[in-house]
């Protein structure tokens, strides 16, 4: 699952006494984090009681916040308006949408399984590229050159990826802020811009999102030989980027 998809919980209400329907506010929604602690709660987006024959659904869009959880949980007791009595013996509790028919699973179409990877709705997720050598880390101060102009890659160095959960909104790697780069899906090193300043005498090339092959969290430049850049001088002179997911 990614963030962004919509998780329905489809329920059906029986109540022989014609008692209707008053179960969604026992719904509870959430998550475990990927850091450990306490379940999180997630609100529906949408919660529509089952009248007779009809079912009742309780609707989530899994949150940002829960990029990296192992699986999405959920609770709810059946319970009426009216009526002796009014709630049932026991909760139903689903601790872990993905196992559908299976133990812990709540029946059902199954959700895809957890961990949860970054999808729609994680505009809080920015990355950076930064110097192996630099040590990054949340608050370090080193420096990120994707948001370094004139910046260009060095051969043999290695240039490490990061992404975080940017809860300032200031694009920097401030300290306390949660380093998500192991709950992406996919992350691909590209070359970008013109190479004019090491093309010597030759004709610039100029590249857009050039994928360089390389889908981990770091990248050494290599020797112009073993660029995949189609240029003299291989990386030099290009900037890099990255696309993430």
């Amino acid at each position: 699952m990614s963030t962004g998809d919509t998780v329905v919980l489809t329920y059906r209400h029986d109540d022989p006494d014609g008692d209707e329907d008053d179960s969604l506010p026992t719904v509870v929604w959430s998550y475990a984090p990927a850091g450990g602690g306490d379940d999180v709660t997630i609100a529906p987006t949408s919660s529509v009681p089952a009248d007779g024959s009809t079912p009742g659904t309780s609707t989530i869009t899994i949150p940002s916040q829960a990029l990296g959880a192992a699986a999405i949980k959920v609770e709810i007791w059946e319970q009426s308006k009216t009526g002796i009595p009014r709630r049932g013996q026991q909760a139903i509790l689903v601790l872990d949408t993905s196992k559908g028919t299976n133990s812990g699973g709540g029946g059902g179409t199954a959700s895809l399984p957890g961990p949860i990877v970054m999808g729609s709705g994680a505009g809080d997720i920015v990355g950076g590229i930064y110097r192996r050598a630099d040590n990054p880390v949340a608050g370090g101060g080193a420096t990120d050159y994707s948001r370094t102009t004139g910046h260009h890659p060095m051969v043999s160095e290695t240039y490490l990826f990061r992404a975080w959960r940017d809860t300032n909104g200031n694009g920097v790697w401030d300290a306390g802020e949660e380093d998500v780069t192991p709950h992406l899906s996919s992350i691909s090193w590209t070359l970008n811009g013109s190479n004019v300043t090491a093309a010597g005498s030759g004709a610039p090339t100029t590249l857009t999102a050039h994928a360089t092959g390389v889908t981990t969290d770091q990248y050494t430049v290599p020797v112009n030989g073993a660029s995949g850049s189609g240029a003299a001088s291989g990386d030099q002179g290009f900037g890099l980027a990255v696309v993430f997911n």
